[in-house]
């Protein structure tokens, strides 16, 4: 709404230090577009004398960019899609980073022996909830969840700019592992001992316990509610239809997967390491080896 912008104006609004108030210095919408270009966005500005003028802001998460933590208490980050890592990282506890998520460049959870949140790209990391955690999961900035050996936690709303948690004691005792949701009602939860829990309203209630083997389960994916993956310790599990592949030597495994896509990783201790596969996960999915991945 309003006058909209003037055709000269329009030439000059983001010069810096030209503006057309007597109270203005010309440095807020240069600042603003600066800031979105370096991360890889920018702004959009788009106005019809006398019919009023929009303003669009657009930014995007640079794929080449991503973190790893471990068990040397630090997140390392790399910016060049994984080739090179920074050496010194960023400590935030005093144990091991059981797990580690970030929705985009600056949003972030980690599980160690208390659940962390960072907003400022893992730069500061202030405690949200104490107790021991071995996995989070985050839909989104507003939905996520973390396991420890016999808690739930379950985020609320935010106060002061970080997620309140709400605790739900783990279901029959069970000394819980791992997570994962596919909306805000329905996910899973599973346990050391290859128990698979599953909920519809949120983590609240967990009616449904599956339980299919008797390890721990290490890494736990859903890309739906009818395809998953799970991974114990020396087997990885497909959910719909269910089979089994055997992975010698137990190495300790972690998995990523969408659809029919599917990465595993493992530390550098694990030489020698071979797949075999059921004919359905070799029809089903392809594999790529990294060699020297970071040692975490």
């Amino acid at each position: 709404n309003g006058p909209g912008i003037t055709p000269e104006d329009m030439k000059r609004i983001l010069e810096p230090l030209y503006t057309t108030k007597s109270f203005g210095v010309g440095l807020g919408l240069p600042a603003i577009q600066k800031i979105l270009e370096q991360h890889g966005g920018g702004l959009k500005i788009e106005s019809t004398p006398g019919g009023g003028a929009t303003f669009t802001a657009f930014s995007f998460v640079t794929p080449q960019l991503g973190f790893a933590a471990g068990l040397d208490w630090y997140i390392h980050r790399t910016a060049d899609g994984g080739s090179n890592w920074n050496d010194t990282g960023v400590r935030i506890n005093i144990g091991a980073i059981n797990a580690l998520q970030f929705l985009n460049e600056t949003n972030g959870f980690a599980a160690t022996a208390s659940l962390r949140e960072t907003l400022d790209g893992g730069m500061t990391w202030p405690k949200s909830t104490p107790g021991i955690l071995r996995d989070v999961f985050a839909l989104d900035s507003e939905h996520v969840w973390a396991v420890g050996p016999d808690r739930i936690l379950i985020s609320g709303k935010r106060t002061g700019g970080f997620l309140a948690f709400q605790q739900v004691n783990s279901p029959h005792g069970y000394s819980l592992s791992q997570v994962a949701f596919v909306n805000d009602s329905e996910g899973w939860v599973g346990s050391i001992h290859g128990h698979l829990l599953h909920s519809v309203d949120g983590g609240q209630s967990w009616p449904e316990d599956l339980h299919f083997a008797d390890d721990w389960i290490r890494d736990l994916f859903f890309s739906s509610p009818t395809n998953g993956w799970a991974i114990t310790g020396d087997s990885l599990f497909h959910f719909g239809p269910w089979f089994e592949t055997t992975v010698p030597n137990s190495p300790r495994l972690a998995i990523t997967a969408s659809g029919t896509d599917v990465v595993l990783s493992w530390p550098a201790s694990a030489t020698n390491l071979t797949l075999t596969a059921t004919p359905q996960l070799q029809a089903g999915a392809s594999w790529t080896a990294v060699t020297n991945p970071p040692s975490l």
